[in-house]
């Protein structure tokens, strides 16, 4: 109306009028598209948060992770998991007899902090390959998935044998090719490691 209003002068000629009406016809169409698109996207967006609220809470036991996961015993660190709100979690025990604590270190068993890091990043790779995870139109595939990179990794704690394994990751960003997490690792309560942006390239299942 307004467009229509500064380029409808009176003394207009008619091919004028007609180009004005013409442009009138189109800045309505667009203005009709714009709302409908914004309409449908709050619908989406409203419709995308209820599915989040309204997740039940799912639990994966020793034998889905045994059958799902690419890395097997004795190099497999998540025994459990449990996805809820966006966040999975998984546990493992370490056993006195782990392959690793025989030679790291000499008479002092701790788990080593390198496979602090390879633990987070096998739970999240356990949450790529179930496609639990909302951005996720469909799993991904567990021979296309692969660590590139660790940033801001820390460990503040020592893993003893006998020990358990609060593992905690969420996702910040998933497109593919490229999946970031947020993961963390804790025993009894205290943090043992944790990582700020755990990146993991992947494709999906065809």
């Amino acid at each position: 109306l307004i467009v229509g209003v500064l380029l409808s002068p009176k003394n207009a000629s008619a091919p004028l009028k007609f180009e004005i009406f013409a442009w009138q016809r189109l800045w309505g169409v667009l203005i009709a598209l714009l709302l409908q698109n914004i309409v449908v996207l709050r619908a989406f967006l409203c419709h995308r948060e209820s599915l989040k609220m309204n997740e039940s809470p799912i639990h994966f036991s020793h034998s889905d992770i045994l059958a799902a996961m690419p890395q097997q015993p004795p190099f497999l660190f998540v025994e459990e998991a449990d996805y809820a709100d966006g966040v999975i979690a998984g546990r493992y025990t370490l056993k006195p007899d782990e392959f690793f604590f025989k030679g790291h270190f000499k008479n002092n068993p701790v788990f080593p902090g390198t496979l602090m890091l390879e633990a987070m990043g096998q739970l999240c790779v356990f949450g790529l390959i179930k496609g639990v995870f909302a951005d996720m139109p469909k799993p991904a595939d567990p021979e296309k998935i692969f660590f590139t990179s660790g940033d801001g990794a820390r460990c503040m704690r020592i893993c003893r044998p006998n020990e358990v394994l609060e593992l905690r990751a969420k996702p910040t960003r998933i497109r593919r090719p490229i999946a970031n997490f947020e993961a963390s690792m804790s025993v009894g309560g205290q943090k043992a490691s944790f990582c700020e942006k755990l990146t993991l390239t992947f494709d999906f299942i065809s």
